[in-house]
């Protein structure tokens, strides 16, 4: 696994939980307590520790999750975070970068090879 399949698969899991917790708030008219969020989210992420699609992230779910069970742990707050974080990087990263990122996923997940072959060159 490459660090940037990694890091987007991550992101991605971040950022569903952070909507799947929006969306069960906004079902509600009354405040949603920490404990409540935490509870939420933990129902959300523990799944996924289990799932194969998300091996490679298993034990940072499991951080995140651990979080939540400490007194005065919230999820929520971390999670925003980590998001924050993952948009700086992301945003530092240069168009090259962004090029280099694409021909691998291109070769890695669907088998075009984007370098040129000794034979295409004669």
């Amino acid at each position: 696994m490459s660090k940037t399949q990694y890091y987007q698969q991550l992101s991605s899991v971040i950022d569903n939980a952070l909507l799947h917790l929006y969306c069960q708030i906004a079902t509600t008219e009354r405040f949603v307590p920490i404990t409540q969020r935490n509870a939420i989210l933990s129902r959300f992420l523990k799944p996924k520790i289990k799932n194969m699609l998300y091996k490679i992230i298993k034990g940072d779910i499991k951080k995140i999750v651990l979080i939540g069970q400490r007194p005065g742990g919230n999820i929520e707050v971390k999670l925003n975070d980590l998001r924050k974080m993952a948009m700086m990087s992301k945003d530092k990263m240069n168009g090259a970068q962004h090029l280099y990122d694409l021909l691998n996923h291109l070769f890695d997940d669907h088998g075009f090879d984007s370098r040129e072959s000794k034979t295409a060159l004669l």
